[in-house]
């Protein structure tokens, strides 16, 4: 399992493209391409410096590329492409991240004000008398929901009358101050002039909360694309280098969010979405650009419900989210942000409501276009799999587009090398056929392209390395235990990474091997990475106990050796003090005062001070007088 060196790692399946150049136009180049021996090294031998004549480099060029001149030196043709940059998109996500965080708060903050008595009950002071009533007799005992049998008729009544409500629309002054939220939303519902988009939103959700209805606070929200393109990559560049104040991203502009609320039909079981500016039942009430739909309940969890209301989850609306990203740690930002929100463990309702949602993504996630299966999450073609990636099963086939077979990506496994397994804690059956065989970049003796079989998982054992027999821990070809994964210690052995281990199991006469728990790679060789030893299990309390002793006596001799320095640092202070003492009582008289130690002038200051006179004597420019 471990190598002595070379590359012993997966196989690299990323390939790089390299341009081979041709050096025969170049000034000194010998013959065939190649550079002569003595091109850059001492010409002081017996052979004169070669004259190479006068060469003219011209920069630049014409626009066009062409780059010919007098002398028939050709210039290249080959521009440099303009790509994304990683600074780049890396502002663009951290923008994206920036975007949903702050409204995602703004909406929590809305959505626990719609549960606040307060606001409930000045909402439910502008519903009808008669209705109120009605709804009120139509509770169930305990007031705490309405009755099943009532339900939808109450619920479409009370959204009528909100529907019937005469409330006014003022646009704000950007100019005033911007008061609180809770602010605002007491004085509209006093005044009934919105300022805000979520006005009425608010209001209706805090409607029928206070009439004890499931009532969610939805918002639509589009945070600028994780994806860019090449123009908007040099606008955040430029940006970053000038210092700008907006954060690097200077053409990212979103879409204003959208509120609007769902409400629980307890017949049909669904979440009805409704208008908050008519009150109606509308399907397609969100704008279908969201990219992300979130609702807000009464208990104060969250959930995105964006499957929902995107026509095309999948294909279209994916791309405008961080799952889209490049990055696996930025593609699961999302799931693992909301996750701290989310109701826990969920209800009955939950689980239908997910089961609708992928119902709902998986009837409309069939690509109509070939290029739209690389990033799709149900299906995939076979031109879209990777090289270390096969069909396991090979079917069912789901379908077809321009004759290509469409499968499930849940049936795409992964596979890998001998080594990479190995690696992994598996071993690969002694019989097992090659799944996939890819072309590596090591070459044969006869200059072909070297094949490499892959596996997969279905193809190999857990590895279990011979156990210890007779206190002795068995060992690779190396002298080693390969213990890259907990599942490869030998039974009967234990592993300690402390250090100085090996030293003590040395003095104690107990068998230890380095334990390998994996390799790095530098400048395309492999270097085992040795983290502690392996020991027999039932030593493994004396070794630690020994351990301790050592860490003990370190740490005593430590503190011995700081004592001991201390102490030194002491003693020569106080001989510095008595030499200086005695320099001073010998040398230059002191008198001790009570601010402190003052020096008295003696025979080198006097003698400095009539120096001092001498040189302010005015001699008349050099003459006597």
């Amino acid at each position: 399992m471990e190598t002595a060196g070379g590359r012993t790692g997966d196989v690299d399946y990323d390939e790089s493209d390299f341009e081979d150049v041709s050096a025969a136009a170049a000034p000194g180049a010998a013959p065939g391409g190649d550079f002569g021996g003595d091109f850059g090294g001492d010409f002081g031998g017996d052979e004169p410096m070669p004259a190479l004549g006068t060469v003219e480099i011209t920069f630049g060029g014409s626009d066009d590329g062409s780059g010919d001149d007098s002398d028939g030196i050709r210039g290249s043709k080959r521009r440099r492409r303009a790509v994304v940059t990683e600074r780049a998109r890396a502002v663009r996500c951290g923008h994206h991240m920036a975007h949903m965080m702050c409204h995602v708060v703004a909406a929590r903050l809305m959505n626990g004000l719609c549960c606040s008595e307060e606001v409930r009950a000045l909402a439910m002071s502008l519903v009808p008398a008669a209705i109120a009533d009605r709804l009120a007799q139509h509770r169930e005992p305990g007031g705490r929901a309405p009755r099943r049998e009532w339900a939808s008729a109450d619920l479409r009544s009370l959204l009528a009358s909100y529907g019937a409500l005469q409330v006014t629309h003022r646009p704000r002054d950007d100019a005033a101050t911007a008061a609180p939220i809770r602010d605002e939303l007491v004085a509209f519902l006093a005044s009934r002039e919105a300022t805000r988009a979520w006005h009425r939103p608010m209001l209706l959700t805090a409607m029928l909360r206070a009439f004890a209805f499931d009532a969610r606070l939805c918002a639509g929200l589009t945070p600028p694309p994780p994806r860019l393109t090449v123009r908007e990559s040099e606008a955040i560049e430029r940006s970053l280098q000038d210092g700008a104040s907006n954060h690097g991203d200077p053409v990212a502009q979103t879409p204003v969010p959208r509120y609007w609320v769902e409400a629980y039909d307890v017949s049909s079981g669904k979440w009805l979405p409704v208008n908050a500016d008519s009150g109606a039942i509308e399907a397609d009430v969100c704008a279908a650009t969201s990219a992300y739909v979130l609702a807000f309940d009464a208990d104060g969890t969250m959930r995105d419900i964006t499957r929902r209301y995107a026509p095309d989850y999948v294909n279209k609306t994916l791309r405008l989210r961080l799952e889209s990203a490049s990055d696996e740690r930025t593609q699961t930002w999302w799931p693992r942000w909301i996750a701290q929100w989310e109701r826990p463990g969920g209800s009955e309702r939950d689980a239908r409501e997910e089961a609708e949602l992928e119902e709902r993504a998986l009837a409309a996630a069939m690509p109509r276009r070939i290029a739209d299966f690389a990033a799709n999450p149900f299906y995939v073609l076979q031109r879209n799999l990777a090289q270390n990636e096969v069909l396991h099963p090979p079917g069912p086939i789901v379908g077809a587009v321009r004759g290509e077979s469409v499968y499930l990506r849940e049936h795409v496994r992964r596979v890998r090398s001998r080594m990479a397994w190995a690696r992994a804690g598996r071993v690969v059956h002694a019989d097992a056929q090659p799944a996939k065989r890819i072309r590596s970049r090591a070459a044969t003796a006869d200059d072909a392209p070297a094949e490499t079989d892959l596996f997969g998982e279905w193809q190999t054992d857990i590895y279990r390395a011979p156990p210890v027999v007779d206190g002795r821990v068995p060992r690779n070809n190396y002298g080693r235990v390969d213990l890259f994964v907990p599942s490869m210690l030998p039974a009967g052995a234990a592993h300690v990474a402390a250090p100085g281990a090996r030293r003590v199991c040395r003095e104690l006469g107990i068998d230890a091997a380095d334990a390998v728990v994996g390799f790095e790679f530098r400048r395309g060789t492999s270097t085992p990475v040795v983290h502690g030893v392996v020991i027999p299990s039932d030593a493994r309390d004396l070794v630690l106990d020994a351990l301790r002793d050592v860490e003990h006596a370190a740490a005593a001799s430590r503190r011995a050796s700081q004592e001991a320095r201390a102490l030194d640092r002491w003693r020569r202070l106080l001989r510095s003090l008595r030499v200086r003492a005695e320099v001073d009582a010998t040398f230059a008289s002191r008198s001790a005062r009570p601010a402190g130690i003052t020096f008295k002038p003696g025979a080198k200051a006097d003698a400095d001070a009539d120096a001092d006179d001498y040189d302010a004597h005015d001699t008349g420019a050099g003459f006597l007088v």
